[in-house]
């Protein structure tokens, strides 16, 4: 689904808001006060007014140049945090690593004209249900995945943002909630053993290799060389979460070379 103005009409009531899709490890990092600098790598979809260029830029510095205690007051001043909160425990849940978590890549940030605060949306979550084998470790560290630390190497915005205790709270209260919902294993094997017949025919198209590989994503138990299956990775990474939740593992910390440290 294109994130457009559209999109914006139908989730925030107005298209009149700022849309950004940024692709850096180092988000709002302040690079100084002209625009010039900061236009490749947050490549807005709308036209930039020196008002809106003024906020995302005022952002940068405040996550740059604040400390810890002038961050933890007004951190709320520039973002929804019940919104990001809800953004983090789902793409945390998913152990999607091709994302905010890693690469710093595939999320948009809307900028609402009326709250002045931002916002993450999700896209292109190709690599969830920890699919993204070539950058996330073993099938084990993905499932495992930290909840508390759920970002690779130096990621300075997650930093700041995990280092508030009132914003840790909020995250893992939703990411609570989900667990209990939206992510019930059940209601996930439901979802697949649904989808997985309409979507077949066309993979079968693709080609045989394909097919089989489909297949085997899809099934209940599924090759190692395969990959990971989505019914595996659910059923584990339920139990890896309910266990962090409840203080009886810390989950896998991974860095950029997806060793465990």
């Amino acid at each position: 689904e294109d994130v457009d103005d559209t999109f914006a009409h139908d989730r925030f009531g107005t298209k009149d808001g700022l849309i950004l899709k940024p692709v850096t490890n180092n988000l709002f990092h302040y690079m100084g006060d002209d625009w010039a600098a900061y236009n490749q790598t947050y490549d807005p979809k709308d036209d930039m007014t020196p008002e809106r260029q003024k906020r995302v830029i005022d952002f940068c510095r405040f996550v740059t140049s604040a400390d810890d205690a002038q961050f933890a007051a007004y951190r709320g001043d520039y973002v929804d945090l019940d919104e990001f909160a809800r953004f983090l425990a789902v793409t945390v849940w998913l152990t999607d690593m091709d994302s905010i978590l890693d690469n710093g890549q595939n999320f948009y940030v809307y900028l609402n004209p009326e709250t002045q605060k931002f916002s993450f949306i999700a896209w292109d979550q190709g690599h969830s249900f920890g699919q993204f084998g070539m950058r996330g470790g073993s099938a084990s560290q993905r499932r495992n995945f930290s909840i508390s630390h759920p970002w690779s190497n130096n990621n300075p915005f997650l930093s700041r943002v995990f280092a508030v205790p009132a914003f840790r709270e909020l995250y893992l209260a939703k990411m609570a909630e989900f667990q209990n919902t939206i992510f019930r294993p059940q209601r996930i094997f439901d979802q697949v053993n649904e989808i997985a017949p309409v979507i077949r025919p066309a993979i079968v198209e693709e080609s045989p290799s394909s097919a089989q590989w489909f297949d085997i994503i899809v099934s209940d138990n599924g090759a190692e060389n395969y990959g990971e299956t989505v019914k595996g990775f659910v059923r584990a990474r339920a139990q890896s979460v309910a266990d962090q939740l409840a203080g009886k593992t810390q989950g896998t910390i991974l860095d950029r070379g997806w060793r465990r440290f």
